[in-house]
C-alpha cells in the first residue's frame, strides 16, 4: 500500500518528541557534527548526521514498533526528501515538511530508501565495528598531539588518504568512513569521514572522555596551547572560541582559520582549511569528550 501524494500525515510519535532525554544514549559517535547512533530506552533508535547537537541531514529513523523512516532530517524531524515504512508495508515517500508528509514530488530524485525488509541489527553492526576498530588499532603509532596536529594539516591536501585505515562498517548507503593511523597517545579513537562521496574527508581524533569536568577543561586548554605553541609550515591561523549552553548540553569550541598561506603551498586548498577542537557534555550520559577535527571550509558552508 503506498499513501497518495494528496493525503496529508503528520508524524506524532517518538520522533516529534525525541529530545536529549537522561535515559537514551548515544552508542556511536558524539551526536553532536557528523555521523552518530542515538537510541532512547524504549528501543527507538535514529542513526545518521547531526549539525550541533541536532538531527540534520540524511539518516534513518527506527521505532521499537518496526516503523523506521529513511531520508532528509532538519530540525530534528522529518524535513526533505524520505520514505515512511509502517510495520505492516504501507509505504509514504516523497516531501516531508516538519514532520507532516507533504506528498511524492516526480520532479526530484529521492535519497536511496533502505528496503523495509532489510531491518538493520544494531548489534551486529556495533560488533563489527568494534572489530574494524580493534584491527585499525594494531598497526596505530600513537604520536604526541602537536606532532599529529602537524601531520593532520600536511595530509590536508590528499584528503587523508595516506592516513586511512580499515573501513568502517556502512549503515547508511551515503555514509563512508575509515580508522586512522594517525592518532594521539592518549585517544580514543581517530577517523576519516565524509557524509558522501562527493563530499571532501574530515579527519578527526577523539582525544578524552571522562566524568571529571575539571580535569576535561583543563585537558582541552592544554590542547590549545599546544596549537598555539606549534609553528606550522603552511599558513598563518587565526582563533575563535565560543561557547553554547543549554539545559541538557553544552560546548566549548576553538575553530582555527586559515589567515594566510605561506609560500611553497597550494593557496587554493589551505585557504579552505579549518581547525577545530571542541570540548562537550556527551549527550545521554554523564560526561565530557574532547575532538579535534581538520576539515574544509566550503563543505561546512554548503551543508
Amino acid at each position: 500500500m503506498k499513501w497518495t501524494s494528496g493525503k496529508r500525515i503528520v508524524f506524532v510519535l517518538a520522533i516529534a518528541a525525541f529530545s536529549l532525554q537522561v535515559q537514551a544514549q548515544c552508542i556511536i559517535g558524539n551526536c553532536e557534527n557528523g555521523y552518530s547512533v542515538f537510541k532512547l530506552e524504549n528501543g527507538d533508535m535514529y542513526t545518521g548526521q547531526w549539525v550541533n547537537g541536532t538531527r540534520e541531514g540524511y539518516g534513518r529513523y527506527d521505532w521499537a514498533n518496526g516503523a523506521f523512516y529513511v531520508g532528509d532530517f532538519k530540525y530534528n524531524g522529518f524535513h526533505g526528501l524520505g520514505t515512511y515504512y509502517t510495520p505492516d508495508g504501507a509505504i509514504a515517500s516523497g516531501v516531508f515538511e516538519d514532520n507532516v508528509f507533504q506528498g511524492a514530488d516526480t520532479t526530484v530524485v529521492l535519497p536511496t530508501p533502505i528496503a523495509a525488509p532489510d531491518v538493520l541489527i544494531w548489534d551486529e553492526w556495533i560488533n563489527a565495528d568494534l572489530a574494524a576498530k580493534s584491527a585499525a588499532a594494531k598497526g596505530t603509532k600513537p604520536v604526541e598531539f602537536g606532532a599529529m596536529v602537524l601531520r593532520a594539516i600536511s595530509e590536508f591536501p590528499t584528503d587523508f588518504a595516506n592516513v586511512k585505515t580499515v573501513s568502517r562498517p556502512k549503515i547508511l548507503a551515503r555514509e563512508t568512513g575509515w580508522y586512522s593511523n594517525l592518532v594521539t597517545k592518549e585517544s580514543v579513537e581517530a577517523g576519516v569521514g565524509a557524509a558522501s562521496v562527493s563530499r571532501k574527508a574530515m579527519y578527526y581524533n577523539i582525544l578524552y572522555t571522562g566524568s571529571d569536568s575539571l580535569a576535561a577543561i583543563k585537558k582541552y586548554n592544554n590542547y590549545i596551547a599546544v596549537v598555539k605553541g606549534l609553528t606550522i609550515p603552511c599558513c598563518s591561523l587565526i582563533a575563535d572560541t565560543y561557547d553554547f549552553s543549554g539545559p541538557n548540553y553544552s560546548s566549548k569550541t576553538t575553530s582555527w582559520l586559515t589567515l594566510s598561506v605561506n609560500g611553497g603551498f597550494e593557496e587554493s586548498v589551505y585557504s579552505d582549511m579549518v581547525m577545530e577542537l571542541s570540548l562537550n557534555t556527551m549527550l545521554g550520559a554523564n560526561g565530557w569528550q574532547i575532538t579535534y577535527k581538520i576539515y574544509h571550509l566550503s563543505e561546512m558552508q554548503n551543508e
